[in-house]
């Protein structure tokens, strides 16, 4: 299972928003290295390189610096999929990010296969059934195409 998560740095000091970022993102990649089953994985990392007055107004404040990351987990455990997300959500919380200009964002979660091949015909049967409730939710008066199903299935997510 892959959790994704996002980390915004607010206000207008460049270096002390990308040293609490830094530190955030240090922090939480800690505790899941030492969580069994867990990875972390960093993505996109942008730092302000000054001083803003001006950047991205997001609702909380101008983020200046941000950072993207996922958690990957296995299944090892015996934990549903709503369990495991529960308990790294409950893992990054209690590590009380207060940094007064950070922000973390929940992202979504999405089932990654090591091997999508072998599971094609049932994911591809799953597509096809929840694309007729769609059609049949929709009426009559809309029309549903399909696409991008004649190449290889890379990944499928929970919704």
């Amino acid at each position: 299972m892959v959790i994704q998560f996002a980390l915004a740095a607010t206000g207008d000091k460049a270096d002390a928003g990308n040293t609490e970022l830094t530190n955030a993102i240090d922090a939480i990649s800690a505790v899941i290295k030492n969580t069994p089953g867990l990875r972390f994985e960093p993505r996109e990392i942008m730092l302000a390189s000054a001083d803003r007055t001006r950047s991205l107004v997001g609702k909380g404040g101008i983020v200046i610096s941000y950072a993207h990351f996922v958690i990957f987990s296995d299944f090892s455990n015996g934990m549903r999929p709503y369990q495991r997300v529960k308990q790294v959500r409950d893992l990054i919380a209690a590590l009380k990010i207060s940094m007064a200009n950070i922000k973390l964002l929940d992202g979504p979660v999405g089932l990654y296969i090591l091997q999508p091949s072998q599971y094609r015909a049932e994911l591809l049967a799953k597509v096809f059934a929840d694309l007729e409730v769609v059609k049949k939710g929709l009426g009559a008066e809309f029309e549903v195409f399909v696409s991008g199903l004649n190449g290889g299935v890379k990944k499928a997510h929970l919704f």
